[in-house]
């Protein structure tokens, strides 16, 4: 009986294997790790300089929303939500780039979307009036510049970046795997046009590796693997 109950539970981890990974939902946010890509978000946002760029120090900052997981959109990942987001602290070094480990990314779950991307993508209030959902604090960061003059390097380019987890209290902080990165935890890459006293408009990719959460039969067969384990110490 005993030996039965190991290889069931056997059988059913090798049927599990494939499906070990079950889809995540977090905060009403759905996704499959087992997707090829893992975590793949895309976003748009808008943003603007709190003034001149070229003086050192000058903050960048603004608001978007996610617009795809893993090649879903927002009706199959957040079917009734929004999953919006501020970014900040992005400080210019005056001269065509940006201070390293400076800048960050609160990402918010909100259960009654109301956030007019397409009419006012600066409305602070409607971009981060949901769940902290994950926070993103910044720590490589690229900027290069698609402006054809030197003088004024910030009018358009691209900005990439490493990121760790920050606050440990966002919903979503324990599904994301550390230091993989080149020992942050996710990656991004967004372009836009910058123009100084205006607000500009862009897109970008945010990827990082989340941590499975065992499926039901993978946790049925474990369970059984650990009962036929017992009973064959009791024996012995």
């Amino acid at each position: 009986m005993k030996i039965r109950t190991m290889l069931v539970g056997a059988a059913l981890l090798g049927l599990s294997s494939a499906a070990y990974a079950a889809p995540i939902t977090v905060g009403g946010v759905t996704w499959d790790p087992n997707a090829a890509i893992d975590f793949r978000a895309q976003f748009d946002f808008a943003q603007e300089f709190t003034g001149n760029p070229a003086v050192a120090g000058t903050e960048l900052f603004g608001y978007g929303i996610v617009r795809s997981i893993n090649g879903t959109n927002e009706s199959v990942f957040c079917t009734s939500c929004e999953l919006t987001f501020e970014i900040g602290g992005f400080l210019t070094d005056g001269a065509g780039g940006f201070v390293q480990e400076e800048g960050f990314i609160r990402i918010f779950s909100d259960s009654t979307p109301d956030y007019d991307f397409t009419n006012n993508p600066m409305d602070a209030a409607t971009a981060t009036n949901g769940s902290l959902w994950l926070e993103l604090l910044a720590r490589d960061i690229a900027f290069v510049t698609l402006s054809p003059d030197p003088a004024t390097p910030y009018t358009t380019g691209i900005l990439s970046a490493t990121w760790v987890l920050g606050d440990v209290t966002a919903a979503a902080y324990g599904n994301f795997q550390q230091g993989l990165f080149n020992g942050n935890d996710a990656s991004s890459v967004s372009e836009a046009s910058l123009f100084i006293g205006s607000t500009f408009d862009g897109s970008g990719v945010l990827r990082a590796s989340t941590i499975p959460e065992p499926a039901t039969i993978g946790i049925l067969g474990l369970g059984l693997l650990g009962l036929g384990g017992m009973a064959r110490r009791k024996k012995a």
